[in-house]
């Protein structure tokens, strides 16, 4: 059996700070909803608190696509439904405020050693 590593959060938790550990050093994600553009943000900072990146999470593309200098996670950051991993037709395109956590799941998927 498969085993998909993500950060672990929901809807009703937003906003939310989780810190998790890439390539020995921990980082800070926080997610926020914008109720005006209907859309999650990740920010990410160092574990000191500089922060490191902002962007806006699009379903089924990595969240971290920038070079970004105090960032190395050696990883991508991908939301999706692992449903849509076996579906024929997507299920989802978008990530809706009900969706984190309900389907979507912020997944890890860390590089090779």
């Amino acid at each position: 059996m498969i085993s998909l590593e993500y950060i672990p959060a929901t809807a009703t938790e937003v906003p939310v700070e989780k810190t998790v550990e890439f390539n020995g050093a921990n980082y800070r994600f926080q997610l926020l909803w914008n109720d005006e553009g209907s859309f999650y943000s990740l920010l990410v900072s160092s574990q000191e608190g500089v922060q490191l990146l902002a962007n806006k999470l699009s379903y089924g593309y990595n969240a971290i696509q920038a070079v970004v200098v105090g960032l190395s996670l050696g990883a991508k950051l991908v939301p999706l439904d692992p449903a849509d991993i076996v579906s024929d037709i997507p299920i989802r395109s978008t990530i809706t405020k009900e969706s984190l956590g309900e389907g979507v799941k912020l997944y890890i998927f860390r590089e090779a050693a």
